[in-house]
């Protein structure tokens, strides 16, 4: 509940992609070739002299002779090589490649389409689309007081049969057929309108029992529905009621006993069921999903005690359900399965093997209930601190469980209940629908019957 659509058939929005253009740019390399100029010169070579001296006659001493000093060779000096200017290399940018612009494809056309009710549910239509090519196709349909809806986007086809529900009954709605382009936008152009059927009698009559005022902060509101409105006979329906109260969706179950439907996040819904017509103790009970045209997609049967009123999904694919079973009544003449029902708490821990049994994890016995008067309990939600809230019907009262099962936290309303209520007057009766706001309130429907006159 709380789906502004409904998922897969008639209101998920489509999710697109849009695709985007990559560019890749080129980067330049500048090369530059390096000269070196070399020079090579040899110093002069430096050559020592020596003077021979002359002799002189014996009479006159002979001088001794100075050399005279060796000039040193100075070194002409080395010439430096002067480099040649560095040549510089010029780069020359690649011109740019101007991109060929793509030529977006033109989405299919619509040849044909119509809508047609469908046979045997007037709040369900059918849209038939024949597109000049495959192509993904979503309808989009209105009514000005319902409001306006989409539904989801289907599979590439050429040939479309798109199912549209979340009507309400004897309305007219228009219609437009919306293609899919190349960019995920929806492209629409054919249009249309069609008229819903009127609900079954029977269920017109269980349903019209007054008028709504305000609206729901929910967008869809579930339940099942039990009518007796024949005193012979239940007619058992599921119905759905949009955010004013009308009635948008049904589905006939058949004569079986069912506990609280579920929307899924694809628009399916599970609910539990057990068969009718035979005793309570020997009910194969059974968990089912169904599409929002009532084609069963999924049965899974288990043993354990027979489930009613309500349960809940939980991690890893196990439930934990509101069970019941039957102390048998031994008074001679008696039918066995009329004696005293006693509730339980029970978890099936998974449903992918065959006929699987459910875990009895709580017992109204053992915790003083039960003994003569049956609490009834008809829900079962979580709770903020971890564990459970149930509803006791016929205990008039709401009870805590922790999470494994041990401990009854609190008990408001009814019999040794831990809160009092300032006004007497201000006290449910045979309620339903417990459950636990984020504040710690509860929240409850309280059916006020048997009690007393104000």
């Amino acid at each position: 509940m709380g789906n502004e659509f409904f998922a897969g058939n008639a209101l998920a929005a489509a999710v697109r992609a849009k695709l985007g253009a990559a560019l890749a740019v080129a980067g330049f390399f500048a090369l530059a070739a390096l000269s070196t100029a070399c020079s090579d010169s040899s110093p002069p070579a430096a050559i020592a002299s020596a003077s021979t001296p002359t002799a002189t006659p014996p009479a006159t001493p002979t001088p001794i002779a100075t050399p005279s000093p060796t000039p040193t060779a100075t070194p002409s000096p080395t010439p430096t090589a002067t480099p040649a200017p560095a040549a510089t290399a010029t780069a020359v940018p690649t011109p740019t490649a101007t991109p060929t612009p793509t030529a977006t494809p033109t989405p299919p056309s619509v040849i044909s389409h119509s809508a047609a009710v469908s046979e045997g549910n007037g709040l369900i239509v059918f849209v038939g689309v024949a597109l000049s090519a495959p192509g993904r196709v979503a309808v989009e349909y209105e009514n000005e007081y319902a409001g306006k809806f989409r539904t989801a986007l289907s599979e590439r086809a050429a040939e479309h049969r798109i199912p549209v529900a979340r009507l309400r009954a004897d309305a007219v709605y228009r219609y437009a057929v919306g293609v899919e382009r190349a960019d995920g936008a929806l492209e629409y152009g054919a249009r249309g309108e069609f008229a819903t059927g009127a609900l079954p009698p029977r269920l017109a009559a269980s349903t019209a029992t007054g008028e709504a005022s305000g609206r729901s902060s929910q967008k869809l509101i579930l339940s099942d529905l039990l009518s007796y409105t024949d005193p012979h006979a239940a007619f058992p329906h599921m119905i759905m009621l949009d955010e004013t109260g009308e009635l948008v969706w049904h589905f006939h179950y058949g004569e079986r006993v069912v506990s609280a439907p579920k929307i899924q996040p694809n628009g399916d819904i599970v609910y539990m069921r057990r068969d009718t017509g035979r005793p309570l103790t020997n009910r194969v009970p059974s968990l089912l999903r169904i599409t929002p045209l009532g084609e069963i997609a999924e049965e899974s049967k288990f043993r354990g005690d027979a489930p009613h009123h309500d349960f809940l999904q939980l991690d890893g694919g196990r439930v934990l359900y509101l069970g019941v079973y039957v102390i048998p009544d031994e008074t001679p003449g008696v039918r066995r399965d009329a004696g005293l029902r006693v509730d339980t708490l029970n978890v099936i821990h998974s449903l992918d093997s065959p006929l699987p049994a459910a875990e009895r994890v709580w017992h109204a016995p053992d915790f003083g209930m039960n003994s003569d008067v049956r609490p009834h309990m008809n829900s079962l939600s979580p709770s903020i601190e971890g564990g459970w809230i149930a509803s006791l019907r016929d205990y008039n009262q709401v009870i805590s469980i922790s999470p494994d099962f041990q401990t009854v936290r609190w008990r408001l309303g009814g019999a040794d209940s831990d809160f009092e209520f300032p006004d007497p007057a201000d006290m449910f009766h045979r309620q339903h629908t417990a459950s636990e706001l984020p504040n710690g309130n509860v929240l409850v429907f309280d059916n006020q019957a048997g009690a007393p006159p104000p």
